[in-house]
């Protein structure tokens, strides 16, 4: 099985060696430094391809597009992507939004976060394969009282 291992936050220290995963997985462990990195490395392996499917509903045929992500042709072979943690990914694009001078974003800020957080879902969760994204969690308490467990992403994502 060929697995593609993004490491985030360095948890791949607690499954042994550079080789050892590399062994296991079948590839090395990639490490992204920043979000447009991860985007990058996403972007060389994995493209969108649209098709026109025909449906039959009764005697009408439907033509329906649909849109999925593919390999690239040059690509090597991926069975399954492990993104750890997407929580992390998150951060490093909150980061990269984050005004200098301030150390805060902007309200127009938060709006990019959304849709970026929520296009990247889009796009991983289509690649074709097994896909695991490693999340951390937080409790919230509702004025009820029951206690809820969100994912721990800033913005509305987490939603």
């Amino acid at each position: 099985m060929h697995v593609l291992y993004f490491d985030l936050e360095h948890g791949s220290q607690t499954l042994g060696s550079e080789k050892h995963i590399a062994d296991m997985f079948g590839y090395s462990v990639l490490r992204p430094a920043s979000w447009d990195s991860f985007q990058h490395v996403i972007g060389q392996l994995y493209t969108k391809k649209k098709a026109v499917v025909e449906k039959n509903l009764g005697n009408l045929v439907i033509k329906e597009e649909q849109e999925s992500v593919i390999l690239r042709d040059n690509s090597p072979k991926v069975d399954a992507v492990i993104v750890d943690t997407f929580s992390e990914l998150s951060k490093k694009f909150m980061r990269s939004l984050v005004n200098k001078d301030t150390g805060k974003m902007l309200l127009q800020d938060w709006g990019k976060l959304k849709n970026k957080l929520d296009g990247c879902l889009e796009f991983v969760t289509q690649i074709p394969g097994v896909v695991v994204c490693n999340c951390h969690s937080k409790i919230q308490t509702m004025d009820d009282g029951v206690n809820k467990i969100l994912p721990y992403i800033d913005g509305s994502t987490k939603e």
